[in-house]
């Protein structure tokens, strides 16, 4: 699978109260929508798929919120790319396929809330490596 595009099209970042006290983070991706794009241009081997996405980080209880969707084009194997597009016609995705996207989701969708949680200044939603002595 090769990444051709990547776009993000709602960047949202609220902090909802100032309470810090026992936050847990609730990390959520949904794959919306899957299709075939047509791109001369780019006269690929195999298959372009269209992939619209959200990805959302839920700070209970109720002290923020982050929200992120975008899009993404992959080229993929041609058959790997039509067996995926009959599957999606009943929104399902073989392991294979679903994991390359939603990791590719969590790749460029976790940088990008790192920035926006600082931002905003509420804690990241996952701990940084950090240097402690012995």
């Amino acid at each position: 699978m090769k990444i051709l595009a990547f776009n993000f099209e709602k960047l949202s970042a609220e902090r909802l109260s100032n309470t810090k006290d026992n936050i847990k983070v609730g990390t959520h991706v949904d794959i919306s929508d899957i299709s075939e794009v047509k791109a001369e241009l780019l006269s690929p081997s195999g298959l372009i798929l269209g992939v619209k996405f959200k990805f959302s980080l839920d700070y209970a209880p109720n002290f923020a919120k982050v929200e992120i969707a975008g899009h993404f084009l992959v080229e993929v194997d041609k058959s790997l790319g039509e067996k995926t597009l009959k599957e999606w016609k009943n929104k399902k995705l073989t392991d294979e396929i679903q994991y390359s996207l939603i990791n590719v989701i969590l790749e460029k969708s976790t940088l990008k809330a790192l920035d926006l949680e600082e931002q905003i200044g509420i804690p990241l939603h996952f701990p940084m490596p950090s240097y402690k002595k012995e």
